[in-house]
């Protein structure tokens, strides 16, 4: 068993590097927040640079479950008001991610399966069906189908159909490939952000970098003094297996249920990822108790991979987007649900740098 992600074998170092030291736009972070910011801003023209601390992707990214749905186990704890702009924006992200592999014929294992959010709670029964009242009022179409998981007594589920599977790694190496005028500094740690005559002064291990234009899109810019900015978050760490199912599962689908204790699954070539243990972060966190509860759930009868993964959670579940200062732009606060919401928010910031217009600015 390789206590590491499935994803990590995937990665590619293929990158292009000019050595320099300013640049129009900086972007900070070489998550998939980051690259996504880099692969819409990659037709202005303008050099760009993305400074990672350790090797791009190798961080939240390499370890997240990969799955692409609408329905999220958050959905049960976003504030009503606020639920049918959020819908709306993973729509818009799983637009703008099957486009860039239609449009540019990406091989990343891309393909359609069922998506179910269920409970194992009576008690949670009715905060489905209010997710799914917000779903027909924005025309998304779900329905309440009975769904056998293990040994789960649930109570509840929600389907669509409109859902999918990815290999992460292979799908940002591919945009990877498709940047212009993009050079990545790898183990370049950021150690403060300054503003100096219209241009920001970044403070690195390898020296000073400058730029017009800043984004963060690391999880928390923990390097901001002195244009530090409170953001209140909460760091949630999951436990993850990737292997052989106990049961013999019909097709590929992926699960997730919005009760306290979670159980999140999909499959990929063949074989389960099980996410389950999560718990946010306080004081100490017992690791042996996560990882047990991914080996002994009853969902693996062999485990490949195990390894964990730390989200940021924000207090209102919904993504931190937009312009700080002047110049000054963030992306982060995914609540475990990166992919979606980072192509939305990479979209968004590329469109606030251009001057071009968009649809979402989520808790900016």
């Amino acid at each position: 068993m390789e206590k590491e992600s499935l994803w990590k074998k995937y990665l590619n170092n293929n990158l292009d590097n000019d050595n320099e030291k300013e640049y129009d736009y900086l972007i900070i972070g070489g998550g998939i927040a980051g690259i996504l910011t880099a692969f819409y801003l990659k037709d202005s023209g303008k050099r760009i640079a993305i400074l990672e601390r350790n090797k791009i992707m190798d961080a939240v990214t390499s370890k997240m479950t990969a799955k692409v749905t609408v329905l999220q186990d958050i959905l049960s704890k976003i504030d009503e008001s606020e639920l049918d702009t959020y819908l709306k924006s993973q729509i818009e992200g799983m637009k703008l991610l099957k486009d860039n592999i239609e449009s540019y014929n990406l091989d990343c294992d891309f393909l359609k399966n069922d998506s179910y959010l269920f409970t194992i709670k009576s008690s949670n029964v009715k905060k489905l069906k209010i997710i799914k009242s917000h779903l027909d009022n924005i025309k998304f179409k779900t329905e309440f189908r009975k769904l056998e998981l293990g040994n789960l007594d649930i109570k509840a589920s929600l389907k669509t159909s409109e859902a999918y599977e990815i290999n992460p790694i292979k799908y940002l190496n591919e945009i990877v490939r498709l940047l212009k005028n993009t050079s990545v500094h790898e183990e370049t740690n950021v150690l403060e952000v300054i503003k100096e005559n219209n241009l920001f002064m970044i403070k690195t291990n390898k020296g000073v970098y400058k730029a017009k234009k800043v984004v963060f899109a690391t999880n928390y810019p923990y390097f901001l003094k002195p244009l530090f900015f409170p953001i209140k978050v909460r760091l949630e760490k999951s436990y993850i297996g990737y292997g052989k199912s106990r049961y013999n599962y019909k097709e590929n689908f992926n699960a997730i249920n919005i009760d306290k204790d979670v159980h999140s699954i999909r499959f990929y070539k063949g074989k389960m990822i099980y996410l389950t243990g999560s718990r946010m972060i306080a004081n100490k966190v017992n690791d042996e108790d996560g990882f047990s509860k991914v080996l002994n759930n009853g969902f693996l009868l062999q485990c490949d991979n195990l390894w964990s993964n730390i989200d940021i959670t924000t207090n209102d579940y919904l993504p931190i987007i937009g312009e700080v200062f002047k110049g000054m732009y963030i992306i982060t606060g995914f609540n475990t649900w990166g992919i979606l919401s980072s192509h939305i928010g990479a979209n968004i910031i590329a469109s606030l740098i251009m001057k071009n217009k968009s649809n979402f600015r989520i808790n900016s």
